[in-house]
């Protein structure tokens, strides 16, 4: 009973701080980037699918709009990620390519 208690008591502490068991853990964000996201974007763009983050044009500006093109290219592409791995792979493009949270 005592290592029940002990597993709801973390598993409430993670709810309600909003942790899961994932985000305790590293998130590498460019590998789930890479794996997830690179093949689509090349194919958009004709090749160098990062250039999709650094033109002209480019549809997000902050970050919310950042974290929600995540959220729907990761839905669309039914990637299967976490909350935390969108946040972490909005967190990975923001610091290499947006820089909002500068």
């Amino acid at each position: 009973m005592k290592k029940f208690s002990s597993i709801l008591a973390i598993g409430l502490l993670l709810t309600i701080t909003g942790l899961s068991p994932i985000t305790a853990q590293a998130i590498d964000a460019e590998a789930l980037h890479n794996a997830s996201c690179i093949e689509c974007h090349s194919r958009m763009t004709g090749g160098d699918g990062s250039l999709l983050y650094s033109r002209e044009d480019r549809l997000t500006h902050n970050q919310a709009a950042l974290s929600a093109r995540v959220h729907r290219c990761a839905t669309l592409s039914e990637t299967g990620w976490s909350d935390a791995e969108i946040k972490a792979v909005s967190q990975y493009l923001d610091e290499q390519f947006y820089h909002f949270s500068k």
